[in-house]
């Protein structure tokens, strides 16, 4: 395009000349003419010039269009998945919070039971050795009477065949007024020490009741403490299952949270690069950019009236 003294001033099309606003003038009489401008081959092809360049960056707003909504729609896809993982995941953690407080509960009532059991179990050895120490007197006062017993027997032998001793004693002694009332005290002796013996054996056979009542006792609550130590073991081995399953959990929310942040990331990449282009717009056209990154809405309504002013301009250039 010849130039008609230059200056610095910037023309529509790019090139220096005196008054922009005739520049398209000249423009078309350069066309015109070759003398001072000779057209290249194929000059009517946009070639390397502002107008492919229009071209080029409105297929990439398209192509930029589309994948923004692409990525909308799947940012609004995983937003309802996550959501719905989310719910699941707090209603299992529920879940396995009232199993933890029911296990706390039943872990605590074992706890109580095996105190009362060992409290139990130190009575009915208290006991068993207040019944052990009877026993012992028992056999003490037994064994007393018993010697006592064969004593009297070996003096009865003795004495057996002095009854005419025992005549004289019963007609001399004052206490017994004849042989029948030595007798009959004789017999009360007798009959004493029959009942003692009665009494000896009664007093065996309850402390055998006693000590089989103690050695039931004993096993029963050797099998209760036997039972609790099994229900600990299986608890502690579904406390151990619960801390696993939680693990996993604690796993799969930190993949959640991960996702979701780069979900998140993305996003204010895109609004940073949309605010970028509105800025460049705004630069372009000389003016103060006024949106925040907020005012996405604006600021894309903003961009797409530039881009329709730029295609406008550029329809008008190539039909002239």
């Amino acid at each position: 395009m010849p130039h008609f003294k230059p200056t610095l001033k910037l023309d529509l099309p790019g090139d220096f000349g005196l008054h922009p606003e005739q520049s398209p003038d000249y423009f078309i009489e350069s066309q015109q003419q070759e003398k001072l401008f000779v057209k290249p081959p194929n000059w009517c092809s946009p070639g390397s010039g502002v107008e492919l360049l229009a071209l080029q960056n409105e297929r990439d707003h398209v192509q930029m269009l589309q994948l923004q909504h692409d990525m909308l729609e799947n940012a609004k896809r995983q937003r309802i998945t996550n959501s719905n993982r989310f719910h699941e995941i707090l209603a299992m953690q529920t879940e396995i919070r009232k199993r933890l407080i029911g296990a706390n509960v039943f872990f605590k009532d074992c706890d109580d039971k095996k105190r009362l059991a060992t409290a139990t179990i130190a009575k009915e050895k208290q006991i068993h050795m207040e019944f052990k120490d009877s026993i012992n007197t028992l056999k003490q006062n037994t064994n007393i009477l018993f010697k006592f017993y064969e004593d009297l027997r070996k003096v009865v032998k003795e004495l057996g065949p002095y009854g005419k001793v025992i005549e004289e004693v019963a007609n001399v002694s004052n206490n017994c007024c004849s042989i029948e009332d030595c007798m009959k005290k004789c017999d009360a002796l007798m009959m004493t020490q029959v009942e003692v013996c009665e009494l000896q054996k009664n007093k065996l056979q309850e402390i055998e009741n006693v000590r089989l009542q103690m050695i039931k006792l004993t096993n029963e609550a050797k099998l209760t403490v036997l039972g609790l130590n099994n229900e600990l073991s299986e608890l502690e081995r579904a406390y151990s299952q619960v801390h696993s399953e939680c693990a996993r959990l604690e796993n799969i929310i930190g993949s959640t949270k991960d996702c979701i942040n780069e979900h998140k990331f993305n996003t204010n990449r895109i609004v940073d690069e949309i605010s970028i282009m509105y800025r460049l717009l705004c630069r372009r056209r000389g003016l103060c950019p006024v949106l925040s990154k907020d005012d996405i809405e604006l600021e894309c309504d903003f961009i797409k009236s530039e881009i329709e002013i730029l295609r406008d301009v550029i329809n008008k250039c190539l039909q002239k």
